[in-house]
């Protein structure tokens, strides 16, 4: 994925644990960082902010939520902590979507079927805020409308989209309605 306003590229390899960073200009791509996560922890997904100084990279395997930061071209981790407080690790962190206004980061895990949600106005110090039920199983993804007034999640097991309308001052995910008989849904994405 690109890093918004940056000329850099990163992967996010789950089976290494690794970040991957990469330089890209005049149509040539080279290798300008690797950040290693803990061993086992499985990175999974990644979402940046506007400015390219902050990363968040949900871990799937651990079920962590990873702060990075840019200074001086060089990527480093910031802290580590827990993407679902009040559920037990089952392996299953899925997607991770920052809101619109960047204040409210979003993540699921498909194994208890939530959305947890931080406050990262502060992006060094996320602050857990809760969590709600999908409405569905298996939440594979996420999305965000561009307006930032709706979140979608992808529920793959009980195939049904469910929507959420995210309220502006808290950022908690209000359910709203749902789409059924969308079958095994894996991906969303919005276009307007």
């Amino acid at each position: 994925m690109f890093i918004p306003n940056t000329t850099q590229l990163v992967t996010v390899d789950l089976g290494i644990d690794l970040l991957t960073f990469y330089h890209y200009e005049d149509k040539q791509v080279q290798q300008s960082q690797r950040l290693e996560l803990p061993p086992g922890s499985g990175p999974r997904h990644a979402s940046f902010t506007q400015d390219g100084l902050f990363g968040f990279v949900l871990c799937e395997l651990d079920e962590s939520l990873t702060v990075i930061t840019r200074t001086k071209q060089q990527w480093q981790i910031v802290t580590t902590i827990a993407a679902f407080p009040e559920h037990a690790c089952h392996e299953a962190a899925a997607a991770i979507k920052l809101s619109v206004d960047e204040r409210y980061m979003y993540l699921t895990s498909r194994g208890e079927s939530v959305i947890s949600w931080f406050d990262v106005r502060e992006p060094e110090h996320p602050i857990y805020k809760g969590y709600v039920e999908t409405c569905g199983a298996f939440p594979r993804d996420i999305s965000i409308t561009p307006d930032g007034k709706y979140l979608l999640a992808a529920n793959q097991h009980s195939n049904n989209v469910s929507i959420f309308e995210l309220d502006p001052q808290t950022g908690k995910p209000n359910w709203h309605s749902d789409l059924p008989d969308v079958i095994a849904p894996t991906c969303l994405v919005i276009s307007l």
